[in-house]
C-alpha cells in the first residue's frame, strides 16, 4: 500500500490538515514548502516532482490539471472540494475515507472531486 501525501494550497484552511496529521495522514502546506508564492502551473509542478497529491479549493486547477494532461505532462492528482459545500470536520473525514479506499497512484493525471 502507497502512503498518502497531501499538499494543500494556501485555499485550504489549517485546520484541515492538523485534523488529517491527528489521524496520521501527511500533509505539507504551500506556506510550509515556503511556495506560498508560487503560480498555480508551478504549485501542479512542484506537487508532481514530491509526489503529493495536490488538495485546492481553487477552481483554477480544475483547467490547469487537464490543460497539463492534454499537453502529455503528468501530474500526481488533483483534489477538489467546494470551501462553501462542506464543513472542515466532513473534508477531514472524506479526505481521510480517500486514504483507505484507494492509492495515491489511482489519481494520477485526474481530479478526485469530494
Amino acid at each position: 500500500m502507497s502512503r498518502w501525501r497531501f499538499y494543500f494550497d494556501e485555499h485550504v484552511p489549517e485546520p484541515i490538515a492538523k485534523g488529517l496529521r491527528r489521524l496520521q495522514v501527511e500533509v505539507l502546506t504551500t506556506p510550509e514548502a515556503g511556495n506560498r508564492e508560487l503560480p498555480d502551473q508551478e504549485q501542479l509542478a512542484y506537487a508532481h516532482e514530491h509526489s503529493l497529491v495536490l488538495v485546492t479549493h481553487d477552481e483554477g486547477f480544475l483547467s490547469l490539471a487537464a490543460r497539463r494532461t492534454a499537453e502529455g505532462r503528468e501530474h500526481s492528482g488533483v483534489i477538489y472540494g467546494h470551501q462553501l459545500r462542506y464543513s472542515i470536520g466532513e473534508r477531514i473525514r472524506r479526505l481521510k475515507a480517500l486514504t483507505e479506499s484507494r492509492e495515491p497512484e489511482q489519481l494520477q493525471n485526474l481530479v478526485h472531486f469530494l
